[in-house]
């Protein structure tokens, strides 16, 4: 099968918006007033942004559920999303006034940005071929109708089809431009995204009765430029009509170059002056939405355009439009003066430089696209990855849960032994022990009021494993206070182990060293007396630890440690304690 392809360019001559049913949700865009931009990004890439204190303080505002916490949410993305990367889009301080009004006056409804046509592969942005077949099939047949002015007989709601088949050869297969094959087209350089406001101005004077709405658009800024394929294929079997290229750029050229000067001049008896410049030997299109029910419907003499009248009000049919929509920075402009059409644009034949330069463009746009998607890759893997470790971690939690429940319903004195390997001093370990096993705690346990009627709470005192228990926390207490070990503790902890099995090892005794004792030492030896010592001129706290243990251990020989002493001997014995207190901890 034969066919013709050209490669042709479509530079952007006023602001261009192609529907696509997407809109910026508010979850993912923020603004950054100071550069002026809208900045849209992944909502999964901002999450994962976010610290595990940031994460759960965003989840916790989203789970209230309440129109206020909407407020919430879009103050926290945009207070924690400033330094996300993304599609930028332009954005005028009108709108950024109006929407700080919305989330102030919390009409979130009436706020939504439409996008243009974009790839939601690397979000650059595209012409789709449909609408620029559409475009040249509305001319072309405008085209063959001023040739040929013929109103098919017939049912008046099926004239339009006929004509169409008529025009263009027949229907389906046999239409002309079933042969005509034409890409999507793709940017060749920067594209600049703008966000405005769709403004409709009635072409004659009318009484307002209501204020209008105004929808908001991300629309392609004049400038932008884009590539794709026309392709004709050269097929005569079943063709009656066919179309050509030439046909195709005189009916653009007719047709669109009509429809701007007639736009233009109805515009401007409005007070609305601008001025679509392509330049020369490029042949003009319209695309896109708003960009008049004139330029996307056909034939002139054929137009249907539905008319609505307002609420309550019977809708006309007219063949020409009565409004024209035009593109604003703001959503009340003061003045026309910035106010442009949407949608004018220009079709020409690049250089084979320029298409040598587009070429690289889009191999350079494809290498990041490949390196983002390998990122987002690498990073889903990562987070898969994490989730596992996750789970896993909770699944050992949960098992080690229920295996520690088994347990302490067979040992209900295992938390008792949890908590005496924390202690590190005698007198609270001397409390633990000897309150076992009354102080267990019991009421979670299912058969508490058994356990505490029958005799098997006692065996848990003669557990091998409380017994281990025991010497672990008495060595540790040991090891932390040494020279306050003796032989008495050595005996209590024998006593308690006595029911375990659970042997304690006494130290082994070293031969005997000649012990030099200090000449302070010596002398305290010899006080035969406590009324000695006060004769001397030793002052306790001179004393150093040795001797002052020594001092301690006489003292307690003269009786000066019991309770119903008298009182310069118990005044000395608490000196003495106190000093040796004080001078463990140095």
């Amino acid at each position: 099968m034969k066919s013709e392809t050209r490669t042709y360019r479509i530079k952007v001559l006023s602001p261009l918006h192609i529907g696509c049913g997407q809109v910026y949700e508010p979850t993912s865009f923020v603004i950054k007033e100071q550069e002026k931009v809208l900045v849209g990004f992944d909502p999964w890439a901002f999450l994962m942004s976010l610290s595990s204190g940031k994460r759960e303080q965003y989840s916790a505002i989203c789970k209230k559920g309440t129109v206020d916490s909407l407020l919430e949410i879009y103050d926290f993305i945009n207070r924690e999303a400033q330094s996300m990367v993304g599609v930028e889009a332009v954005l005028s301080s009108e709108f950024i006034k109006h929407y700080k009004d919305t989330l102030k006056n919390k009409n979130f409804n009436k706020f939504h940005i439409e996008r243009t046509a974009f790839n939601s592969l690397d979000n650059s942005l595209y012409i789709p071929g449909s609408a620029i077949k559409g475009s040249l099939r509305t001319a072309v047949l405008e085209h063959r109708f001023k040739k040929r002015p013929f109103i098919p007989p017939g049912n008046p709601k099926k004239v339009n089809i006929a004509l169409q088949g008529n025009l263009l050869g027949g229907i389906f297969q046999k239409d002309s431009f079933s042969r005509l094959k034409i890409s999507d087209f793709y940017q060749v350089e920067q594209v600049e995204r703008r966000i405005v406001y769709g403004i409709n101005k009635e072409k004659k004077p009318v009484v307002v009765t209501a204020t209008p709405a105004t929808p908001i658009f991300e629309v392609i800024a004049p400038g932008a430029v884009f590539e794709g394929t026309i392709t004709i294929v050269k097929e005569t079997s079943g063709m009656v009509k066919k179309v050509s290229f030439q046909e195709i750029e005189t009916a653009l050229v007719d047709f669109f170059g009509g429809e701007c000067q007639r736009e233009t001049g109805q515009a401007k008896a409005i007070g609305v002056s601008y001025s679509i410049q392509k330049n020369k030997g490029q042949i003009p299109i319209r695309l896109g939405r708003h960009c008049g029910a004139e330029c996307v419907t056909s034939v002139d003499k054929e137009r249907k355009i539905k008319i609505l009248m307002g609420p309550g009000l019977p809708p006309q049919t007219l063949d020409h439009a009565t409004t024209i929509w035009f593109a604003s920075s703001s959503k009340s402009p003061k003045s026309n003066n910035a106010l442009q059409p949407f949608g004018w644009a220009s079709l020409y034949q690049p250089t084979a430089e320029e298409i040598a330069a587009g070429e690289e463009f889009r191999r350079k746009l494809k290498e990041q696209q490949d390196r983002l998607w390998e990122e987002q890759r690498q990073r889903l893997e990562e987070e898969r990855q994490q989730r596992k470790a996750v789970l896993e971690q909770q699944r050992q939690a949960e098992e080690e849960r229920k295996l520690y429940e088994e347990r302490i319903a067979k040992e209900p004195w295992r938390p008792w032994v949890e908590e005496l390997g924390k202690i590190d001093n005698w007198g609270d370990l001397k409390e633990k022990i000897e309150c076992f096993p009354e102080s267990i705690e019991l009421a979670s346990h299912p058969d508490a009021d058994s356990l505490l009627q029958s005799s098997e709470k006692e065996q848990w005192r003669r557990s091998r494993e409380v017994g281990e228990a025991i010497v672990i926390a008495a060595k540790k207490v040991k090891k932390e206070y040494p020279k306050k070990w003796d032989k008495e503790r050595d005996n209590q902890v024998i006593e308690w182990l006595e029911e375990t099995g659970v042997n304690w090892e006494l130290p082994i005794a070293e031969p005997a060293e000649k012990i030099v004792e200090s000449e302070t030492v010596a002398t305290i030896r010899a006080f035969a007396n406590l009324g000695e010592f006060q004769q001397s001129s030793f002052e306790i706290k001179e004393l150093d630890l040795e001797a002052a243990v020594v001092l301690q251990q006489r003292l307690k020989e003269w009786g000066c440690d019991q309770k119903k002493v008298k009182k310069n001997k118990q005044k000395i014995w608490k000196e003495v304690d106190a000093h040796i207190k004080k001078l463990e901890k140095k």
